[in-house]
């Protein structure tokens, strides 16, 4: 897989994650992990990181 390939799956898929946080702080959709309810606070945390990191990978993209 070439490098430019690679940057842009990766930032889809994290762009993707974000979005999905996002609708879940929008619609207050609960999750949880066993007995564990996570708060919605992670999801505003996890929205941040993952277009963080989405918008990284895509100036990597145009880098290469």
């Amino acid at each position: 897989m070439k490098a430019k390939t690679y940057f842009a799956l990766s930032s889809f898929i994290f762009i993707l994650v974000g979005t999905l946080h996002l609708l879940r702080l929008f619609f207050k959709w609960p999750v949880t992990l066993g007995s564990w309810q996570a708060p919605l606070w992670t999801s505003a945390v996890a929205v941040v990181v993952a277009y963080g990191l989405g918008v990284s990978g895509l100036k990597l993209r145009d880098k290469k």
